[in-house]
């Protein structure tokens, strides 16, 4: 629905640009906003804690990367069933070719760790609930069209997995947690 209404006034825009305004500035807009395919972001929110709005900014962040020309992969910390990464992925795909990235996910699929005592008084509930599934995520990465090889799951705490990974440069970190990452450290 709010997803819809928004692809529709992306598309109006894009329109609207390619006939008013010059080639060479068509050109530089060439990795302008495209829309979410319906049925990836319905299935992405239907796997994942991020709202329609928050995984249509994602999905525009990453398309920002290649309008920019900022180089490096993308990085989520915290998968949980995939929703967030299957976004992330397609539109690192629409980069194109010419943009090589890697998706890079951290997760143990094992749930909320427990929190620590620099931790707030809410994350303390928190252990063991939110427990992901790295087949889900392979599954609507498939179905985003992410090939085996454009992405890699690192399975633990991305406290623990993080700085073991060495990935040569990062265009965008995307964390989501409740609980510090400094407690394992």
């Amino acid at each position: 629905m709010l997803w819809r209404a928004m692809n529709r006034s992306l598309e109006l825009i894009r329109r609207t640009a390619r006939a008013v305004l010059p080639d060479e500035v068509r050109r530089r807009l060439r990795y302008a906003a495209r829309p979410l395919a319906p049925d990836l972001m319905a299935s992405a929110c239907a796997h994942s804690l991020v709202t329609p709005l928050n995984l249509h900014l994602l999905h525009e962040l990453v398309q920002r990367l290649g309008r920019l020309g900022i180089e490096g992969d993308i990085v989520e910390c915290g998968v949980y069933r995939g929703g967030s990464a299957a976004v992330l992925g397609s539109a690192m795909l629409g980069l194109g070719d010419e943009c090589p990235r890697k998706l890079w996910l951290f997760d143990s699929f094992a749930g909320m760790p427990a929190a620590g005592e620099q931790d707030g008084e809410f994350s303390h509930t928190l252990k063991g609930t939110y427990v992901g599934s790295e087949q889900q995520t392979r599954q609507l990465l498939e179905q985003a069209g992410v090939p085996g090889g454009r992405f890699q799951i690192v399975t633990g705490f991305y406290a623990d997995t993080l700085p073991t990974v060495e990935i040569p440069r990062i265009a965008r970190c995307c964390t989501s947690t409740a609980t510090s990452m400094s407690r394992t450290s």
